[in-house]
């Protein structure tokens, strides 16, 4: 695991809100839509409207870190993708196994929040997001069957007592505690249970097994946008240049790029 320090981001103090930071109320919702894009993540939006296009952006750059063929996660492709966005800064990295025990699944994913957290390596205060992350980790092990088809979800090597999968996410947030930055986490999880499938779709968080887990994810902060595309255009957002400068907020980060 590697974490940089977030104040690295800001030295210079013009780069600060200049006003208080007044906390806004959050409104939780399910969005379906139409889109031109194709991503393979599970994709969880904590911002404000008029970031939207931003993050919508972010999580298609990051699809290019998935291989087309097999639909993995490529961690090094990833780090590669994260030190060419402008504006921006890797916060936090890891890539290693997690967990390789029997287990409930409950206190695995306690477990899987705390590593958030330290990956993030962010304050966040807020509990609807905090919230939106266990839930978010909740569905990775279990409510399987109704993901079964989803894009986020590639199921591996399945046997009569143990099956592999592969399962990706990718949050955003943006508010009061990120200032004037957005951080972007797209996770991947390789996951090994000894379960046959069809028991596993139907697998609760009382429930117990052996799990053997790897995170590959990395948190990236990038100045927010000082252009905003209208939210009517955000999902075809291969009308917007993937790096499109920001001049009017940061023009440096000091920022060194993190090596695999």
């Amino acid at each position: 695991m590697h974490l940089n320090n977030l104040n690295n981001l800001e030295k210079n103090g013009e780069y600060h809100c200049s006003g208080p930071i007044i906390k806004k109320p959050f409104r939780h919702i399910a969005l379906t839509v139409p889109s031109s894009d194709i991503t393979n993540f599970n994709e969880i939006f904590y911002v404000e409207p008029q970031y939207i296009a931003q993050a919508i952006r972010l999580t298609n750059t990051f699809q290019g870190a998935i291989d087309p063929l097999t639909l993995n996660f490529n961690f090094e492709k990833a780090l590669q993708i994260a030190n060419g966005l402008p504006n921006a800064g890797v916060t936090g990295t890891i890539n290693q196994s997690v967990i390789h025990q029997t287990i409930e699944v409950s206190v695995m994913i306690s477990q899987i929040k705390e590593i958030i957290r330290s990956v993030l390596g962010l304050v966040i205060n807020s509990a609807n997001f905090w919230n939106s992350v266990v839930s978010a980790i909740t569905n990775t092990f279990t409510n399987l069957e109704p993901q079964v088809d989803e894009n986020w979800i590639v199921w591996r090597n399945l046997s009569a007592t143990q099956t592999s999968y592969f399962y990706k996410i990718l949050f955003s947030i943006q508010n009061e505690d990120t200032g004037r930055f957005m951080a972007i986490l797209p996770i991947a999880f390789e996951i090994t249970v000894d379960v046959q499938k069809q028991q596993l779709l139907f697998i609760t968080i009382k429930d117990s097994a052996r799990y053997e887990v790897k995170m590959n994810a990395l948190t990236v902060v990038q100045a927010l946008d000082s252009y905003n595309a209208p939210i009517i255009d955000v999902f075809n957002v291969r009308n917007y240049s993937l790096h499109r400068p920001n001049h009017n907020i940061l023009q440096n980060l000091n920022v060194n790029p993190i090596k695999s």
